[in-house]
């Protein structure tokens, strides 16, 4: 437990750490505790300010790092959950509507995409290429897979699981700081770069699922960079209200701003980490499958 607690800041475990720690040791380790100390832990990184020190006396209940703070006690249990998960769900009511159209913004690029490619019979990259005018494209004429020699498919080994294991967390956790960067650097222009990437991605994605299953296990790598899309179409809707917040002035304006970042920063915890984990998740048995094919 003490290393779970080393994911949280230096601040956050210089004031709640021992206390946390005896909780911590005091109960079953069960994946639910373990998954309300990764999300606290996320939390407290986005949060850095440090909360005002108050009576401790007195019986104030107050969320600081995923964990249900009361007095001088921190309690871990279904109460921070349930906090967090009305906090996700007004700002998903909150944004539904751009999050719909964010969704729209990919989904349309991409079927639009996938259907000229097929209907122009493309089978690759550099057949769309060839057809855009960028090369000369293949010559090659495109046939069915025919017999080959009978190969030995590779057992499962410590090795393939723990190399696919690493690829999957490091793309799980560079999806989610990639998907921040462009939030952050979109915010100057108020979203244009976001979207713009977001139809892009759909279009490309749209193209390589118009390919067809014309290469082995295709379609989990169609399947991976899809959940990858989904994760960015979600930033995307989760962000414009934070971008347009910029044309609002001081006043109400400045609330406007700290409420769409705050929404922001929920959904991202609650609907993009997930997405971006179930897109590790996908790229561990994309690797493991190649491996051992």
């Amino acid at each position: 437990m003490k290393l779970l607690l080393r994911l949280y800041p230096r601040w956050w475990r210089s004031r709640y750490g021992a206390e946390a720690l005896d909780i911590l040791q005091s109960r079953p380790v069960t994946p639910s505790l373990l998954w309300d100390v990764i999300v606290g832990a996320l939390d407290a990184w986005l949060n850095q300010e440090m909360p005002p020190s108050g009576d401790r006396g007195r019986d104030e209940r107050m969320v600081e790092g995923g964990f249900l703070v009361s007095g001088d006690r921190i309690r871990i249990s279904g109460s921070s959950a349930v906090g967090a998960a009305a906090t996700i769900s007004t700002a998903f009511r909150r944004n539904a509507a751009v999050m719909a159209a964010a969704l729209l913004l990919a989904i349309v690029p991409a079927v639009v995409a996938a259907a000229l490619t097929s209907n122009a019979g493309l089978y690759s990259w550099s057949d769309f290429a060839g057809s855009a005018g960028l090369s000369q494209g293949s010559t090659d004429v495109h046939f069915a897979y025919g017999p080959v020699a009978p190969t030995s498919a590779h057992a499962v080994s410590g090795g393939i699981i723990a190399a696919a294991g690493l690829a999957a967390v490091a793309s799980a956790l560079g999806l989610m700081l990639a998907l921040i960067v462009v939030s952050l650097a979109s915010f100057v222009l108020f979203g244009l770069p976001a979207v713009l990437t977001l139809i892009s991605a759909a279009m490309a994605w749209g193209i390589q699922v118009g390919f067809g299953g014309s290469a082995p296990l295709q379609g989990w790598l169609d399947a991976a960079l899809g959940v990858a899309l989904l994760a960015l179409a979600i930033n995307t809707g989760a962000a414009l209200p934070m971008y347009w917040s910029r044309i609002h002035g001081s006043g109400r304006g400045l609330e406007r701003r700290r409420e769409a970042w705050a929404s922001y920063w929920a959904l991202y915890r609650g609907l993009v980490v997930p997405t971006c984990a179930v897109f590790g998740i996908t790229v561990f048995l994309l690797i493991a499958l190649i491996a051992t094919s």
